[in-house]
């Protein structure tokens, strides 16, 4: 299969800030859950985008591709502190959001 880094790691994190902002993102994903997929509710959408990546033979997880979660966690969220990094349309997706997020991800 052709890689595609991109499309890979948002098969893994997606569903996890989705997870995460899900009370921020409950009308959009219920909306895109109902015009995309034809299912009803947040959690519907998010499933069903990760049922979709596995249809693709996407790993959905970092232990799919041997990657320690509290490795990882350690790694990018000192990144983000160097930087003084926020994520997110609101930038309320910080360091300790993310390590939440990649954990939710082993």
């Amino acid at each position: 299969m052709e890689r595609h880094d991109h499309a890979e790691s948002l098969a893994v994190v997606l569903p996890g800030v989705w997870r995460a902002q899900r009370e921020r993102k409950c009308d959009k994903l219920t909306q895109m859950g109902r015009r995309v997929f034809g299912v009803e509710g947040s959690e519907a959408a998010i499933a069903a985008t990760e049922k979709f990546f596995a249809s693709l033979e996407m790993p959905l997880r970092l232990s799919d591709y041997g990657i320690d979660a509290e490795d990882a966690v350690a790694k990018i969220t000192a990144r983000f502190e160097q930087r003084g990094s926020r994520l997110g349309e609101h930038r309320d997706i910080t360091p300790s959001r993310v390590a939440e997020i990649l954990r939710a991800r082993a």
